[in-house]
């Protein structure tokens, strides 16, 4: 999750003994989070993804990253025979924003050639500081404030979610409705969005 259920709680009208909900909310919230962002924002370990080569820099779709733990290049997926690259010798990694950059060369040229595991993603935030590992990150501030805000949004109109009420001169009518994104939380997750691919 991008937030914790406490600081929900601690807004006005948000139930104290309602975590169970509270926590789908803010999961809901917090995946809809990063598909609006094309990238995963919670932290999660992947293995294989996938990248075309051709260019020197490539982005990972979760980021900060965390821990890289393999970087092949091959053709046909044959990554099994592939031998791993070494970090500083064939490729640098910039972690706080997810990029991959080949060393003295560039990526290994088609679809598909770049195969990269490794783990990404922001620590969830109700995690004791003590037990968070070296490079793991916390949510931004501004990020977190968005995701609760979202979620009080949600809680406020819980019994109206996906209905709109459309008045006519005969009487009104009742239609599903997609509930969108606050303006003010859209605007804090631009700045979160992947905007280079490959």
């Amino acid at each position: 999750m991008l937030a914790k259920v406490d600081d929900l709680k601690s807004w006005p009208g948000i139930p104290s003994d309602q975590d169970d909900f509270l926590t789908t909310i803010i999961t809901a919230v917090s995946l809809r989070a990063s598909k609006f962002c094309h990238r995963w924002l919670e932290k999660k370990t992947i293995e294989a993804e996938y990248h075309d080569g051709g260019s020197q820099t490539l982005w990972s779709r979760a980021w900060p990253v965390v821990e890289v733990t393999a970087v092949k290049e091959a053709t046909d997926f044959a990554f099994d025979d592939a031998d791993e690259l070494t970090d500083a010798d064939d490729y640098v990694c910039v972690k706080d924003e997810g990029r991959f950059v080949r060393v003295g060369c560039l990526w290994l040229p088609g679809r598909d050639t770049v195969s990269i595991d490794y783990t990404g993603g922001y620590t969830d935030p109700a995690t004791d500081p003590d037990e968070i590992e070296e490079g793991e990150e916390f949510p931004p501030a501004d990020l977190q404030y968005a995701i609760i805000e979202q979620c009080r949004y949600l809680w406020q109109r819980r019994n109206e979610l996906g209905l709109t009420s459309v008045s006519a001169g005969q009487g009104s009518v009742t239609q599903i409705s997609m509930t969108p994104w606050l303006p003010s939380v859209e605007a804090a997750l631009k700045p979160y969005v992947r905007r280079a691919y490959g």
